[in-house]
């Protein structure tokens, strides 16, 4: 192995054509053990937002996914298609597969960036390791959809390292290439807005490498108006719908600038994460490696980004030094200059790195800085120390990092398999055509597909509500006049429902109390967090005679149905300000699945006041 990674790139054959295959597969198989998505956007508007593309409901409902309903639904619909109509398994193995081919477009940047010594086998773990990151892997074949434009990014990145020199004579080919690069940048950016960094990188990149000033313009021209027709395909089209029916290109974000009635005048900027003051601002990756949930909810262990840094600072303050140096005053060889194409990737991860921490500073939004950082740390030690050197150090830093990652890695949201992706058990609503459903419970908009499509959505307090807001969603509620409804919060006794699970399964197997079997799970279910409370049911005959069972003690169940008719109530009186309430006395429970994991809501009746808002 070691002499494998010492060959090098022009000495080897490229990649067996059964790994190009063979290892996207794999990422389809990892996504099949995670088990399906279930985040918490999926059930908010992934799944809701190319539902209303597709049916028209942009007039119709307003806001089910708050303000989450008016992003670009373009990216979820092949995921919204397949869900409904492929097997769940296949879904997962399909969209893990899709993320797996960024390793693809990964390794062959990998290998137009390294130094020319460098391996196949090293190209190949590189470009692995990039793909096996927290984050990335945290979203493998879910549809949060970092993962997946990642793809557009990293294909922008290819064009241009495959065809640096030809990009650096200039020329109609040269310009035509940087416009192919913007428009796949563009793509993405258009299908997810938090890519602009990578645009912005990319442009400050071409920008910055040494070519003579007027070819460098035609350059960054030729990339900015790729992207800007990226963005025009894949996102043009909603920036009209969204100015057409609210005033705003991006309602309801930059509300303060586009001023739509529909919504609060305000930015709706997410400054949680940013640095909190100067010294967070230049130490950055350590405070998100030693606090991970100031990264994102999820809590990951980035080991890479602090290393990478540290080493990028050592190389800069190493390089200064040189300068200052007098001519022939260091006993060291002299510095190979760095290859333009490495120096445009360097400075690509930088500049987006800067954009990306002054206006996201969320960890799942790097994703693609995230990939890079094994090669960045390959070539940067390459500079630093021998090669000898520089293979041990990186082997140990970057193996240290992907194991941390999968031995802690966690995920957005995930469940078990069941026969179909979405199941809900909807109730019955009358004259659907001529009825409303207020939406009062978050994140639910996921099972609204599988209501009647004659329905129409409202949602009350899940959205920067302005005076315009209230009088849209009025105008709904008072031009339907059948039937008013709410879908509302609910809970469920979990480990009392897993407990009866347990003991339906063991009846089904004819484990019967005083059995061997019954005293072995017994013992078990102790040493399990869910599941020590339980207790045997107390047989009402003989030993033998009764089902192997069990039960929490009263002291340890929850009165849900109290429960549910308290969070109902508190429901009605949050609403009671808009001359709205619940009808306590119909509200019913209902069932929803994603996978095999449940889901509760009430469904209740509702009623106008005949005063309307006081």
């Amino acid at each position: 192995m070691l002499r494998l990674l010492a060959t090098p790139l022009n000495e080897t054959r490229r990649l067996s054509p059964a790994l190009w295959f063979l290892l996207p597969l794999a990422f389809g198989f990892l996504s099949l053990i995670v088990g399906q998505d279930a985040n918490w956007d999926l059930q908010n508007y992934h799944l809701y937002n190319p539902y209303a593309l597709l049916t028209g409901r942009i007039g119709t409902d307003l806001a089910p996914a708050g303000m989450q309903s008016y992003f670009n639904p373009l990216l979820d619909v092949p995921y919204y298609w397949m869900a409904m109509n492929l097997p769940p398994m296949l879904v997962a193995a399909i969209m893990g597969t899709f993320h797996g081919l960024n390793f693809l477009l990964l390794h062959g940047l990998v290998r137009r960036v390294v130094p020319a010594d460098t391996g196949k086998l090293a190209v190949l773990l590189l470009a692995l390791s990039g793909c096996l990151g927290a984050s990335f892997i945290s979203e493998l074949g879910n549809t949060m959809g970092d993962n997946s434009t990642a793809l557009l990014v990293l294909g922008g990145l290819l064009l241009i390292a495959r065809h640096w020199s030809r990009i650096g004579r200039g020329g109609v080919r040269a310009g035509l290439i940087c416009v192919a690069a913007g428009l796949a940048v563009g793509l993405g950016v258009g299908l997810k807005l938090t890519n602009a960094p990578y645009a912005v990188g990319m442009f400050m990149a071409l920008a910055l490498i040494g070519r003579p000033s007027a070819r460098r313009l035609a350059v960054c021209l030729a990339f900015g108006s790729g992207v800007l027709a990226g963005m025009a395909i894949t996102a043009g089209y909603w920036f009209a719908l969204m100015w057409e029916h609210f005033g705003n290109p991006l309602f309801p974000q930059f509300n303060a600038i586009f001023k739509s009635e529909f919504a609060q005048e305000i930015t709706l900027a997410d400054t949680r994460w940013l640095p909190r003051n100067m010294w967070e601002t230049i130490f950055f990756p350590f405070v998100f490696t030693l606090w991970p949930h100031r990264f994102g909810e999820v809590a990951m262990i980035q080991l890479l980004w602090p290393g990478v840094y540290t080493l990028f600072g050592a190389w800069l303050v190493r390089s200064a030094y040189r300068r200052r140096m007098p001519s022939g005053a260091m006993c060291t060889p002299i510095e190979v200059p760095v290859a333009d194409i490495t120096r445009f990737m360097l400075i690509f991860l930088v500049a987006s790195y800067g954009v990306w921490m002054a206006v996201f500073s969320i960890g799942r939004y790097a994703i693609v800085m995230e990939m890079l950082l094994p090669v960045t740390a390959w070539v940067i030690l390459h500079r630093l120390t021998s090669v000898s050197r520089a293979r041990r150090v990186a082997a140990w830093l970057i193996g240290c990092a992907v194991a941390l990652s999968l031995l802690r890695f966690d995920t957005w949201g995930n469940a078990g398999f069941a026969q179909e992706s979405f199941s809900v058990d909807v109730p019955p609503v009358a004259q659907p055509e001529n009825s409303v459903v207020l939406v009062l419970a978050s994140p639910m908009a996921w099972i609204l597909p599988h209501f009647p499509p004659a329905l129409a959505f409202v949602s009350l307090g899940s959205f920067p509500e302005s005076p315009g807001y209230w009088q849209r969603a009025q105008a709904i509620i008072d031009g339907r006049t059948a039937g008013l409804y709410a879908i509302v919060p609910a809970v469920r006794d979990a480990r009392a429902q897993s407990i009866q699970r347990l003991s339906d399964w063991l009846d089904g197997h004819g484990v019967q109390n005083g059995d061997r079997a019954c005293s072995a799970v017994a013992f078990a279910m102790r040493r399990m967090p869910r599941l020590q409370l339980a207790v045997p049911v107390q047989p009402d005959g003989a030993l033998g005679e009764s089902p192997c069972a069990f039960e929490l003690p009263p002291a340890h169940r929850r009165d849900v149905g109290a429960e549910n008719r308290q969070i109902a109530k508190t429901v009605s009186e949050s609403i009671r300000h808009r001359g709205l309430s619940l009808l306590l006395e119909t509200c019913t429970v209902r069932s929803a699945h994603i996978g095999s994991k449940e889901h509760v809501f009430q469904f209740c009746s509702a009623a106008r006041s005949p005063h309307g808002p006081p």
